[in-house]
């Protein structure tokens, strides 16, 4: 039964390879497998009779469990005069993302710190420009990960309209729901 574990193990790792949310890798997801009753006739213990069962049910477990998503999140620095200080600030703020440091560099300019979700910094150099009047000089680092907030369950909530978005983008069916994956009796 050895070659039999190694089909299971082949399942996990497809899994985890391209998550059931968006086909993504998934990060600290552990299943605890407690016991595994194999059919008696050989034919039926090969790959094509236990990887499918194993990855459905383990995608149901995942969707059941409230996933999270993590989002790339840019360090943003942004030189401008003081004038647009407030303008940049409320920039920041309306594409989902915050001032963290602000410094002053002289008596007419100031650099804003603040970090930005990725998928909002397209853009955002052209955004600054006008809203400044060409004021303002905007330079981004990759900075960290951050939980996206919300959750599959709320249909408003902003990590599913992201999920929905990006799914659509991949051409990959609606979600299922977490009992869909699930035998039934």
């Amino acid at each position: 039964y050895q070659r039999r574990v190694r089909d299971l193990r082949a399942a996990f790792q497809i899994l985890t390879d391209c998550g059931p949310l968006i086909g993504e890798p998934l990060y600290g997801v552990r299943f605890n497998l407690v016991d595994c009753v194999l059919h008696e006739a050989a034919i039926y213990r090969t790959s094509p009779y236990i990887l499918p069962p194993v990855i459905q049910v383990c995608s149901g477990l995942i969707l059941a469990a409230d996933p999270i998503l993590f989002e790339p999140m840019f360090q943003m620095k942004v030189c401008v005069t003081n004038e647009y200080v407030g303008t940049v600030i409320g920039v920041l703020v309306s594409k989902r993302g915050n001032a963290t440091n602000m410094t002053e560099k002289g008596p007419k300019l100031s650099v804003v710190i603040g970090t930005l979700p990725v998928s909002e910094s397209f853009g955002i150099n052209e955004y600054l420009l006008e809203k400044t009047q060409g004021k303002a000089q905007t330079s981004l680092s990759f900075s960290h990960y951050e939980r996206l907030g919300g959750s599959m369950s709320d249909v408003d909530s902003l990590m599913y309209k992201i999920v929905t978005k990006i799914r659509e983008k991949k051409n990959m069916p609606n979600l299922k729901e977490a009992s869909d994956y699930f035998d039934k009796l």
